[in-house]
């Protein structure tokens, strides 16, 4: 899962970088049609009427151009703030995905661990109980010999 976001990540980059040099590429244009020299666009006193309205167009159109061009440009930049933010979410992702890997192997390494003292524990019951069986028949050996140390005294008390 972290490869998979890595490769999305570097995907992103490249694509980004290839975005941010198409708008390089677009503002070098737009700065050299408004660097343009201006008197192409000045007509001098014997064109003809028709040839100053083509201008007039010309310019008007330019003026629409630029505008347009401006608008495209406040909206790439736009574009490209959200692309930073989203760059940003993805990293703070990778960062959670890291912390939660982290977490599952504790976890993990804690249910082993759980898991060997819980085999260790029902050995020791095991031993305890068959201590106590033990037990049980050492207390019979030591009533049975009680007992007969009674039955002696009582056999050498009524001989007396």
């Amino acid at each position: 899962m972290m490869l998979t976001l890595t490769n999305f990540i570097n995907d992103f980059r490249v694509s980004q970088s290839d975005y941010l040099r198409h708008l390089d590429s677009n503002s070098k244009l737009d700065s050299f049609l408004v660097k343009s020299d201006p008197t192409i666009f000045s007509a001098p006193s014997e064109i003809p009427v028709i040839e100053e309205e083509q201008s007039i167009l010309q310019i008007q159109q330019i003026l629409e151009n630029e505008h347009v061009t401006k608008v495209r440009e406040m909206e790439i930049l736009k574009i490209s703030r959200s692309i930073l933010e989203m760059n940003g979410i993805f990293k703070d992702i990778a960062s959670m995905i890291v912390d939660q890997g982290t977490i599952l192997d504790r976890i993990d390494y804690n249910v082993e661990h759980s898991s060997t003292k819980i085999k260790s524990a029902m050995e020791s019951v095991q031993k305890a109980e068959k201590y106590q069986r033990g037990n049980k028949k050492m207390h019979l050996i030591v009533l049975l010999a009680g007992f007969a140390i009674f039955l002696i005294l009582l056999i050498i008390l009524t001989k007396f």
